[in-house]
C-alpha cells in the first residue's frame, strides 16, 4: 500500500483528503479519517471493507496488490516465479494456456487489455510522477514559517527542524517530473539550504556554512528567480562578514549579489548594498558608507510588505536601520549611528531574543568610543547576562569582544573594562577563544 501511495507522490495526509473526497461523493458522508489510521495500515493492519473498497478506488488496484490478500479477480493472474521473464507477470493465465483459469473467469480479451491497463499506469509512474501542488505549496508555506522562526528559534532546534525539511524536499526532487514543478521545489530547496547555511554561520562554523550557501547557489539556479539567487549570494556575503572575512572578499560577493538581482527592487538586492555599506565602513571609507546607506534607505521604500518582513528571507527596517548603524560604527562615524541604532532598538519585536541584544551590543560600542567607557562595558555585561544561555551563540561573543577592543587604551584598566575581559573569558567556549585572544590586553 505504502509503495503504491508513494508512486502517485502523495503524502499520508493526501491519501486521507482523497478517500474523504471519494467517500463523500459516493453520498457516505466524511469519515473520521486521519493520517494516524493509513500509517497503521502501511504497517500492516487490515482496513474495514467500506476503507479498504475507498482505497482500492482511490490508488485504482485491488485489495491483494495492496497486501490485503486475493479478491474475486486474483485468480485470473498466475503468481509471478523467480525464474518466469517479464510476459508471465502480466499476462493473466489463461491468455498463456489457451484455456480459463476458472469457471468465473473473464474472456481471454478483457483480461489482457484489463491488465494492459494497468501495466501502462504503472509505466506513466515510472516516467513522471507530478507532486500535487498542493503539496508544493504547503512545502512553501513551511519555509515561509522557518524564515520567521529563524529569528526566534535556538541555531541547534532550527538545525534539526529544517533537517526534515531538507529531507521531504529531497524526496521528491528524486522523482521525474514536470520541469515547472522541479524548478518550484528547487526554489524551496535553496530557501531551506540558505536558511541552514546562516544557522551554521551563528555557531561559527565556516566550513558547514560555505558548503550549504554553495548548495543554496546551485538550488537557487536552477530555480532562476533573480531575486532568490541575489538573496543567497547577499547572505552568504553578511555571513562571511561576521565570521571575519576580509573586508574586499565581503565587497566582492555583495558586489555579485546586487548585480544578479538586477535593476528590480528585492529584498536580496537591499541586503547587498547594506552588506556593502558594512564592508566599506571596516576599510574606513565614510563617503562611500553613507553613499550607500543612502541608496539603501531609498531602495527599502520601494520594497513590498513582503520583502520588508522579520522574515530571514527578507530585510526588516529594524535589520537596515542596524546594518546602516554597523557600517557607520565600523567607519568611525559613532555619532551617526546612535540614531540608527536607537531606532533599530525601537522596532524589534518582543519576541526576537538575539538581534536585538546584538544591537544593544553594537549601541554600546558607539558610546565607548563617545567617551562613555563605564556605559558601554556596563550596557554589554547586561546584555551578556540577560540573554538565555543557548542565545549566547559565538556571534554574540564576536560582537561583544569587537565592543570591548573599542576601549582607547588609557580607559582599559576601569573596573567596568575589566569586568566585561573577564566575563567574555569566561563565556567564551575553548572552541572559540580566538575572539577574546586576539584582543591582545
Amino acid at each position: 500500500m505504502r509503495a503504491y501511495r508513494l508512486a502517485y507522490g502523495w503524502t499520508q495526509e493526501e491519501l486521507v483528503r482523497r478517500i474523504r473526497q471519494y467517500e463523500t461523493e459516493a453520498g457516505r458522508g466524511d469519515p473520521p479519517l486521519g493520517h494516524q489510521r493509513i500509517s497503521r495500515w502501511e504497517r500492516g493492519e487490515r482496513p474495514s471493507p467500506r476503507y479498504l473498497d475507498a482505497l482500492c478506488a482511490v490508488l485504482r488496484t485491488r485489495p491483494d496488490r495492496l497486501g490485503f490478500g486475493l479478491d474475486g479477480s486474483a485468480q485470473d493472474v498466475a503468481p509471478v516465479l523467480a525464474e518466469t521473464g517479464w510476459t508471465d507477470s502480466i499476462v493473466p493465465v489463461q491468455v498463456r494456456s489457451g484455456h480459463p483459469a476458472g469457471p468465473t473467469a473473464p474472456p481471454p480479451a478483457a483480461a489482457v487489455l484489463a491488465r494492459a491497463g494497468e501495466l501502462r499506469d504503472v509505466l506513466d509512474r515510472s516516467l513522471w510522477v507530478e507532486v500535487p501542488a498542493e503539496q508544493v505549496d504547503r512545502l512553501d508555506e513551511v519555509v515561509r514559517d522557518q524564515g520567521f522562526r529563524y529569528r526566534t528559534q535556538p541555531v541547534i532546534g532550527m538545525i534539526g527542524d529544517l533537517s526534515v525539511d531538507l529531507a521531504e524536499v529531497g524526496r521528491l526532487l528524486g522523482r521525474r517530473q514536470p520541469l515547472y514543478q522541479q524548478r518550484r521545489l528547487r526554489g524551496v530547496a535553496a530557501k531551506v539550504a540558505g536558511i541552514t547555511a546562516l544557522s551554521f554561520s551563528d555557531l561559527g562554523h565556516r566550513v558547514e556554512m560555505r558548503g550549504w550557501f554553495e548548495t543554496a547557489y546551485r538550488n537557487a539556479s536552477e530555480h532562476g528567480a533573480a531575486e532568490l539567487l541575489a538573496w543567497v549570494v547577499a547572505k552568504r556575503a553578511k555571513a562571511e562578514l561576521e565570521n571575519g572575512a576580509s573586508a574586499q572578499l565581503v565587497l566582492t560577493i555583495a558586489a555579485r549579489a546586487e548585480a544578479l538581482a538586477g535593476r528590480s527592487p528585492s529584498a536580496g538586492k537591499l541586503i547587498a548594498v547594506t552588506m556593502q555599506a558594512r564592508a566599506l565602513g571596516v576599510q574606513k571609507k565614510l563617503p562611500e558608507v553613507l553613499r550607500r546607506a543612502r541608496q539603501a534607505l531609498d531602495l527599502f521604500d520601494r520594497l513590498d510588505p513582503e520583502s520588508t518582513s522579520s522574515s530571514v528571507l527578507a530585510m526588516s527596517e529594524q535589520q537596515l536601520h542596524l546594518y546602516i548603524a554597523d557600517a557607520l560604527l565600523a567607519a568611525g562615524d559613532w555619532r551617526r549611528s546612535l540614531p540608527h541604532f536607537d531606532r533599530a532598538v525601537r522596532l524589534f519585536p518582543p519576541g526576537e531574543p538575539r538581534d536585538p541584544v546584538l544591537t544593544r551590543i553594537n549601541q554600546a560600542g558607539a558610546l565607548i568610543l563617545g567617551q562613555q567607557v563605564d556605559t558601554g562595558c556596563e550596557q554589554i555585561i547586561r546584555e551578556l547576562t540577560g540573554i538565555a544561555e543557548h542565545w549566547r551563540s559565538p556571534l554574540v561573543l564576536r560582537w561583544a569582544a569587537d565592543g570591548l577592543r573599542r576601549v582607547p587604551e588609557r580607559h582599559r584598566g576601569q573596573s567596568a573594562v575589566r569586568e566585561l575581559r573577564d566575563l567574555i573569558a569566561t563565556l567564551t567556549s575553548i572552541g572559540s577563544a580566538g575572539s577574546v585572544a586576539t584582543i591582545g590586553w
